[in-house]
């Protein structure tokens, strides 16, 4: 018995050791699949971070500079960078896509990585950028146990810039007649074509007169039901060009419907718009400064606790001072001109007023120029340019504004100096002078800066005023009471500044420093020219919304400051802009662009802006608790908009009216977002 059983320990001797191997073959496993199945999470981690990156990287650089492969070559490049892959990258020629075709796309190799990129170009809809990424990963361990010696790690994401879907031109946040609940969101009555560029987003229901005319440039969205167009037609529809606005529409589209870098907008369901919640001003440490008929034209920043009223015949000229205005119980402007625009003195433009009589026609300038009785200037031909300049501080920093030049008036001199005499335009704190000469006819040579003068000076002025603008403008040598004054410039023969060749490389305020750009064309026939389009300064708009600013000086766009904005809130009481009178308001940068606020709180329901020829507002009107009504076709005179957002949005016959969203003038567009 003994014997047996050590026999039997005999023979199980060694067995511990083969138990011991195969359980460290097992635990091995286990330790190879535990220290790479980390570095595999790991690098898959790292991977989809830098697709994601990429992708959002390369959709922001398209939304800032709009170029296709620049936004590719960025994302591409941020990939390296993100992966520590500083191999150089291999890409073919990145493609331009067609709007609203499959997706284009691209193989890069970054190392031992592959990197492909498609992009596609959805319209309204927005810009699509997908990277999707293959890279190996050699194992350490979990070959052993006879798996393969690299794994291959996959990421892929896609980000979108620019859906319009995200910033439209029309807004209304009320659920009437969806989900049971009467009533409309948005409601069109245009007697002759009403055309709106960019998206229209209703979380109600939408209502068109059977007899109108509406065209859409862009998407009709709606949360709860297809929108039922009626008798709207949809235009064709292309990403807007920075400075360049609005977008191109056919009123008859060709076959195929649209060419091949523009898409026919069409209707989409399911969108709910997220209110901004743009917040309000803070109006707490403003004072209160008088708002009446008969005071001044300059009007400042504050808070009016009653509504000022805006009236008389003729109409008075405000002229809003840059800042925050509090309008405690609403804003009644019902005759005159009420704006931050600064405008040239001109025979021909009609912006503060409308020329052939009306209300508003008193409110114009206008300069003239005589043979003066002073030093002698050269005989011959002598031609002078005036620009309007003011001077603004904002947060304790200076900045210039200078309009685009009036036209030229010439005067053929014999041995005199020669007089100017401006019918002062409302907000102008002086002017400068600019001059040419030549011997064979007026205007025909470049002219170039010779001076500058104060508004007033040459006369008895005290300040600009409504008291009497029946007989503005006034421009002859003996004035007949116009109260917002005259200013006399003289130029004579001693003048250094004759003497200097004007040029581009002379700074502004200098001898021969060259005009500013002139006004672009009118928006319509009748109406005065527009603000120059955005450049790199001296060139450009220098004056109002296209000009942008920092750190008291001039500065290309986008920056920090618009010299002359204006941002009006309405905590109670309606903006009513009547069909006597005219508002041309912009707001700016320092704003993010909203024009005017009304906390949810304020629940009007007479927001109306109509105007009687030259109304805009440049900039986004925002009433998310109230309604807003466009009542003419006045109401918009300009194709610079930023936008409304408001609990229910109505257009009634509003013939003829455009309301274009021009992303130039509106809240910042949301940030791109990972979409895939």
């Amino acid at each position: 018995m003994t014997a047996a059983i050590g026999l039997r320990r005999r023979r199980q001797q060694g067995q511990a050791i083969v138990l011991v191997a195969l359980m460290m073959i097992v635990l091995l496993g286990f330790v190879a699949l535990a220290v790479d199945s980390a570095r595999a999470y790991d690098g898959r981690r790292v991977l989809q971070n830098a697709v994601d990156a990429a992708s959002l990287y390369a959709a922001d650089s398209y939304q800032t500079d709009r170029s296709w492969a620049g936004a590719q070559s960025n994302g591409v490049t941020l990939f390296g960078t993100d992966t520590r892959n500083y191999a150089a990258s291999s890409c073919p020629a990145f493609p331009t896509p067609v709007i609203g075709a499959a997706a284009s796309t691209t193989t890069c190799t970054i190392g031992a990585t592959t990197l492909t990129v498609s992009v596609a170009d959805n319209g309204p809809s927005g810009q699509t950028f997908t990277y999707s990424a293959q890279q190996p990963l050699a194992v350490a361990l979990i070959q052993v146990v006879g798996q393969s010696p690299t794994l291959t790690l996959g990421a892929t994401a896609t980000a979108t810039a620019s859906d319009q879907g995200l910033q439209p031109a029309i807004v209304t946040l009320s659920g009437a007649g969806c989900f049971g609940a009467s009533g409309s969101s948005l409601s069109l009555v245009a007697s002759s074509p009403l055309i709106v560029y960019g998206d229209t987003v209703t979380d109600g229901a939408m209502s068109i007169d059977p007899t109108s005319s509406v065209r859409s440039a862009g998407n009709i969205v709606n949360r709860c039901v297809a929108p039922a167009f009626g008798s709207g037609t949809f235009r064709c529809w292309r990403v807007p060009t920075p400075g360049v606005f609005p977008p191109k529409t056919y009123s008859n589209p060709p076959s195929p419907p649209c060419p091949s870098n523009q898409l026919l907008g069409r209707s989409v369901l399911g969108l709910q718009f997220t209110d901004p919640g743009f917040p309000a001003p803070n109006v707490s440490s403003l004072g209160s400064p008088a708002f009446t008929t008969a005071g001044s034209v300059i009007v400042n920043p504050g808070i009016y606790n009653t509504d000022p009223n805006v009236s008389g015949s003729p109409g008075p000229c405000y002229f809003l001072s840059p800042g925050e205005y509090d309008f405690a119980s609403g804003l009644t402007v019902s005759s005159g001109v009420v704006s931050n625009e600064l405008r040239p003195p001109s025979s021909t433009d009609n912006f503060w007023g409308l020329g052939g009589g009306g209300s508003n026609a008193n409110c114009k300038s206008d300069f003239a120029v005589y043979a003066g009785s002073g030093q002698n200037l050269q005989s011959g031909y002598w031609s002078i340019w005036l620009t309007s300049s003011r001077t603004e501080t904002i947060g304790g920093v200076s900045y210039k504004r200078e309009s685009p030049p009036s036209p030229c008036q010439s005067i053929n001199l014999t041995n005199k100096s020669l007089e100017t005499i401006v019918s002062n335009v409302p907000g102008a704190q002086g002017y400068n002078v600019y001059a040419s000469y030549s011997t064979s006819g007026g205007c025909s040579q470049t002219p170039g800066w010779v001076g500058s003068v104060a508004i007033g000076a040459g006369t008895a002025f005290s300040a600009e005023t409504n008291n009497d603008n029946t007989r503005c403008p006034q421009t002859g040598l003996s004035p007949t009471g116009c109260t917002l004054g005259q200013t006399i410039y003289d130029l004579l023969g001693n003048n250094g500044c004759l003497a200097v060749t004007p040029g581009p490389a002379i700074p502004a305020d200098t001898c021969g420093a060259l005009l500013p750009d002139a006004e672009v064309t009118s928006y319509k026939v009748g109406l005065p020219g527009q603000v120059p389009a955005r450049a790199a300064p001296p060139r450009g708009d220098l004056a109002n919304y296209n000009l942008c600013a920092s750190a008291g000086a001039w500065a290309t766009c986008p920056a920090s400051i618009t010299p002359g904005a204006v941002q009006l809130y309405l905590p109670g009481g309606c903006l009513t802009m009547g069909a006597g009178a005219d508002g041309f308001l912009f707001s700016g940068a320092q704003y993010n662009w909203v024009l005017l606020t009304e906390p949810a709180t304020n629940t009007c329901t007479g927001n109306t802006v109509s105007g009687i020829s030259n109304s805009a507002y440049v900039g986004m009107l925002y009433t998310p608790g109230a309604a807003f009504t466009f009542a003419s076709n006045n109401a918009m005179q300009t194709p610079d908009f930023g936008g409304v957002i408001a609990n229910t949005v109505t257009i009634n016959n509003a013939g003829g009216l455009s309301l274009g969203l021009n992303p130039n003038v509106a809240p910042a567009t949301p940030s791109v977002r990972l979409s895939g």
